[in-house]
């Protein structure tokens, strides 16, 4: 029997993840490093006041939206707050999730890492700890957005000023020397400061950037990240074998013949990860959610065969799928 995990709020419910962990101590680290060692050597004071307000403005932002992202409970409403028996939903449009034991709105999924379904799910954030959906996703964005621009200015200040060791040596010795602490410093260790910044941040820069052009073409085709991977792969089959019956984008997510796509080049982010925790069952067996299918397949089969007595019901809730896409 599969064990069902712990529900979780929100993504600061311990235990911690790894990654998440990981990315306060390099966030910190960056920002205290930069601050000390490389805005107060920009030579022009204007230039340095400008890029000293845009970064505590990025920063400003990335703290305010990652505790939201990271606090918000994405949860499905009927998660939150079950409604009433005798309550008047639209059957015919919601999902039934037995993991959670109730009926989910069309777009939600239930996440295995959160054991909960969320509303309008986008993917599980292990960088957040949390899933982002419809509750958070404007602070995720943000989060990325803001990440992009605060790395931008780290490459853009570090890159500046390794030119201007080389091109000014003396000037950059007196600028060293006009700020306290610095006072007396080799040279050698601003060159070694500088270059260990670059080499962690423009990697990072590089993806984070691309994770955003990602999010604004999602938004433009009004997709999340779990429709598009599966709106894509069912493509893929589709040109791989053509015969094939197209999978959909899973009971209550939303499904298209055909989307525009991205090269692989620029949403590899979301594939990657994905391909590696995506695991097929054994031949002959079944997951839990293939077996509730099955079941509701077999109960359907069998009122068909029954003679209907009353005309116009409507049609029973389809389960909703456990997402097994957890990305960055």
């Amino acid at each position: 029997m599969e064990e069902v995990p712990r529900k979780r709020t929100h993504g600061f419910e311990r235990p911690f993840h790894p990654l998440q962990v990981v990315a306060w101590i390099v966030f910190g680290v960056d920002v205290a490093v930069y601050a000390v060692c490389g805005l107060p050597l920009i030579r022009q004071q204007d230039a340095r006041t400008a890029v000293a307000l845009f970064f505590a403005a990025s920063v400003a932002c990335l703290v305010v939206a990652t505790y939201r992202a990271t606090v918000c409970d994405p949860s499905d409403p009927n998660v939150l707050s079950p409604p009433p028996p005798d309550a008047s939903e639209d059957g015919e449009n919601m999902c039934f999730c037995p993991m959670c034991n109730v009926q989910v709105l069309p777009r939600s999924k239930h996440c295995r890492a959160c054991g909960k379904c969320v509303d309008v799910f986008d993917h599980h954030c292990m960088w957040l700890n949390n899933c982002v959906g419809a509750q958070n996703y404007h602070a995720f964005f943000v989060t990325v957005s803001s990440v992009s621009v605060m790395i931008g200015i780290i490459v853009s200040t570090c890159l500046y000023l390794l030119v201007d060791i080389f091109a000014n040596e003396e000037l950059f010795d007196w600028r060293t020397g006009q700020v306290a602490y610095l006072e007396g410093v080799p040279r050698e260790f601003f060159i070694a400061i500088l270059v260990t910044l670059l080499l962690i941040n423009v990697p990072l820069f590089l993806l984070d950037s691309q994770l955003v052009i990602l999010h604004v073409f999602l938004a433009s085709q009004q997709l999340t990240t779990y429709e598009y991977i599966m709106n894509k792969r069912d493509q893929l089959d589709e040109q791989g074998d053509s015969g094939a019956k197209a999978r959909g984008g899973g009971p209550g997510g939303l499904v298209r013949t055909h989307i525009r796509t991205l090269p692989h080049w620029m949403d590899w982010i979301v594939f990657s990860r994905c391909g590696r925790r995506r695991r097929r069952a054994p031949a002959g067996e079944k997951t839990a959610v293939e077996r509730i299918g099955s079941q509701d397949a077999d109960r359907e089969a069998e009122k068909e065969s029954q003679v209907v007595i009353g005309a116009g019901a409507p049609a029973p809730p389809q389960p909703a799928g456990a997402a097994e896409l957890p990305t960055g």
